[in-house]
């Protein structure tokens, strides 16, 4: 059987000639997300915020492995839960290790691991539908990389990190029903990644693996033959154990485990679950083919009826019934599984995103976008089955392959270009640890241990996780307090009565009240405006703080040195003001640091005047 026939009838194949169209293929899908994080390297940025939680999980490699996903929105009362385990931080260890243990090496290894992920992808298609599938799979990931964007290949935000995963889950499952039981080991690794770094793949990730699972049993069933199944079971099972095994410890020798919170906050909370017609709302804004898997565009604000969403399911049935059809052909017959799975997909992201609780963003369910893009791999692949033999008629084999290399060139160039310029993420608090810290260390006696906290009106800590992690990098010995144990991990919780010196970092108005204590020293300030926008910023400031204190009094007014989100959620607070506070925040905020002895504390804030 010549390499053609073998395609055209779907038997798997791995043969020299087609080998290189093969890992080409898995280059011009990889070089897109390389290029991102090299990017974003290359520009020095510092990690703050959830980027810089990020990498204090790495730095804990060896002494300290990772054993908890990220911060999650699930609290249980004063207690803030992770999500289920820490597996894509392993797998971002390697190149960040190699490329010392920093920055750079934390988003050259984000774009790595999602570039190994879209190259699998291809690599497994190829060996089960041959060159020219994997050739249109190869054209819709680098449109969906393009619609990704740089944030996504370059930024170690848990949200994101399961996406490219999470479409290798599917077609891994799609491999697993047409009978390759080997692909039960991707399917444990992929699902085991997305599960364990966004609680909102749990309810997808269980229909997937069920669907596997029960195509395995399935087809021994009907053969009797166990045994070809034995080995790949044997392997995922124990590739399972692995992923799993940091989570398992943490929640047998944990205080708490963590799984345990996780489930006790998911069934204890105030707020509806999102319910069936939310659900399709969203799910069909996901899978619009000119929508956001190809624009990046914002989803969940748009209005109308997504046609687009009509018109990609009608073509999907229509071929969905033709594939029926002709499923004894074998090219059929595979195309009719890939549908099969992903309308199981479709089926269980409506059921979960219908039990998610609180507002959806888009960020929660970005993950349906990688749906849209295997749906629209599908309806290629279906239009390709039907012109196949006459387009080969008609065009010699040697000029069909010239202008498919120049189409994936084209666009592997083109998304390349799109991901190549990634923004430096939050870059005010970026440049305010990049400013403060040098500051910092002049004072700090590398031999003794500190405590690090903050007083943060708008970002949350966001630049105090980020100096926490600069000073740790540059060798100091600093902690947090036991409410960030999740943030920051167990390890650098540090007791108040066992540290050498406290550090508060302040941000925006409280600075003033602090400097007028006696029991602390400044050591560091800095201010990301220019004097001509902190004039004006205090200008408004002045008369803002005038209007709260009508709106008000003294003590709403107090909050811009507390916490601008209370005066965004006051009633009493009209839309216009509430753009000011939004203003200010934006203008950008002065930011100081402050050395106290142990047991140093913050003061209440003062009413305004």
């Amino acid at each position: 059987m010549t390499d053609d026939a073998a395609v055209r009838s779907g038997d798997p194949w791995w043969r020299a000639g087609d080998r290189v169209p093969t890992v080409l293929l898995a280059l011009a899908v990889a070089i897109p997300a390389v290029v991102a994080g090299a990017a974003l390297a290359a520009k020095g940025w510092q990690p703050v915020g959830e980027l810089a939680m990020a990498e204090l999980r790495l730095r804990g490699f060896w002494g300290h492995p990772p054993d908890l996903g990220a911060v999650a929105r699930i609290r249980v009362g004063d207690r803030s839960a992770a999500h289920p385990g820490p597996l894509a931080y392993w797998l971002l260890y390697p190149v960040y290790a190699a490329f010392g243990r920093g920055p750079t090496g934390l988003a050259l290894a984000v774009g790595s691991v999602a570039a190994a992920w879209a190259a699998a992808s291809v690599v497994l298609v190829a060996r089960r539908a041959g060159a020219v599938v994997a050739g249109l799979l190869a054209a819709v990931l680098l449109v969906f990389l393009g619609g990704l964007g740089p944030v996504v290949l370059s930024q170690p935000w848990n949200p994101w990190m399961g996406i490219l995963p999470f479409a290798f889950l599917v077609l891994a499952v799609w491999d697993v029903v047409a009978d390759h039981p080997w692909s039960l080991v991707g399917v444990v690794l992929a699902g085991s990644v997305c599960v364990q770094t966004h609680f909102s793949y749990v309810p997808v990730t269980a229909a997937m693996g069920l669907l596997a699972v029960g195509a395995v049993v399935v087809h021994g069933v009907r053969t009797r033959g166990w045994r070809p199944a034995a080995a790949p079971v044997a392997v995922a099972a124990g590739v399972g154990l692995l992923a799993w095994a940091p989570v398992i410890v943490q929640q047998l020798f944990g205080d708490p485990g963590n799984l345990s919170l996780l489930w006790e906050g998911w069934n204890d909370r105030d707020l509806p679950p999102a319910g069936l017609a939310t659900a399709i709302r969203v799910v069909a804004r996901h899978l619009d083919p000119f929508g956001s898997w190809a624009t990046g565009d914002p989803v969940l604000t748009q209005r109308g009826v997504p046609w687009g969403t009509v018109g990609l399911a009608a073509a999907l049935a229509a071929l969905a019934v033709l594939a029926w059809r002709r499923r004894d052909r074998a090219p059929w017959g595979s195309l009719l599984r890939l549908m099969l799975t992903l309308a199981v997909g479709v089926v269980a992201a409506v059921a979960g995103i219908s039990r998610t609780t609180g507002t959806v963003y888009d960020y929660l369910v970005a993950w349906v976008l990688a749906l849209t893009a295997l749906c629209l791999l599908a309806l290629a692949w279906g239009a390709w089955l039907l012109v196949e033999d006459r387009v080969r008629a008609l065009v010699p084999r040697t000029a069909l392959g010239a202008v498919a290399a120049i189409a994936v060139v084209g666009l592997c160039a083109w998304t390349t270009a799109r991901v190549a310029d990634p923004p430096v993420p939050e870059p005010d608090r970026s440049a305010t640890v990049d400013a403060l810290a040098p500051e910092v260390e002049r004072a700090l006696d590398p031999g003794d241990r500190y405590l690090l906290r903050w007083t943060d009106p708008v970002f949350y800590g966001s630049a105090g996780f980020g100096l926490l992690l600069r000073l740790e990098r540059d060798g100091y010995d600093v902690g947090v307090d036991p409410a960030f144990r999740v943030e920051a991990m167990p390890s650098r919780v540090a007791a108040a009565d066992d540290v050498d010196g406290v550090l508060w970092l302040v941000t925006g108005d409280a600075i003033e009240r602090w400097r007028r204590r006696d029991d602390v020293e400044e050591v560091a300030h800095f201010d990301p405006r220019t004097d001509a926008e902190a004039r004006s910023a205090d200008d408004g400031h002045d008369d803002l703080v005038a209007h709260l204190t009508e709106l008000g009094g003294p003590e709403l007014a107090s909050r811009l040195a507390t916490n601008h989100w209370d005066i965004l959620g006051d009633s009493r607070v009209d839309e216009a003001t509430k753009q000011e506070v939004i203003r200010l925040a934006r203008s950008g905020l002065p930011t100081a640091v402050f050395l106290g002895p142990p047991g140093t504390a913050d003061l209440p804030a003062e009413p305004a005047p």
